[in-house]
């Protein structure tokens, strides 16, 4: 079975949610709350860097939040030393997921981000998310 294959089948099976692709997800206007779970379930199986991509895209949503941050964390720490433009566009993806699902309790990993100057292109959207956070820190 290709990867997409197996996101397909899983969103079908654990979620009842049918698509072509991930990207009908991320696409759509509607939520998807049963599938977030799913999807972060998905994220360390699948191998192809699109369509992780695209899981991470499909978890840049309110819904995620609190639920999706551990594994993207993990996720951006595992990849965002390797200079690759198709991994330096995950890590990107990552680091805009989290201009959406940022919490308070974040604080200290994206902090060590956005401080490693060698995290290249993914750092100016995990700062944006960062900067939600800080104001809070301050008290601003």
């Amino acid at each position: 079975m290709t990867d997409s294959e197996i996101v397909n089948s899983k969103l079908l099976q654990d979620a009842n949610i049918i698509v072509n692709n991930i990207y009908d997800l991320v696409n759509t206007k509607e939520a998807y709350p049963e599938a977030i779970h799913v999807l972060i379930g998905l994220i360390e199986e699948i191998n192809d860097f699109n369509i992780k991509q695209g899981i991470v895209r499909a978890l840049t949503v309110k819904e995620a939040k609190g639920k999706a941050n551990y594994t993207l964390l993990k996720e951006y720490n595992k990849y965002n030393k390797s200079f690759s433009p198709q991994i330096e566009s995950y890590c990107w993806a990552i680091g805009n997921a989290f201009t959406v699902i940022i919490q308070n309790n974040d604080f200290e990993d994206i902090l060590e981000i956005i401080q490693d100057k060698q995290n290249g292109i993914s750092r100016p959207n995990v700062y944006n998310g960062f900067s939600k956070i800080a104001k809070t820190k301050d008290g601003g």
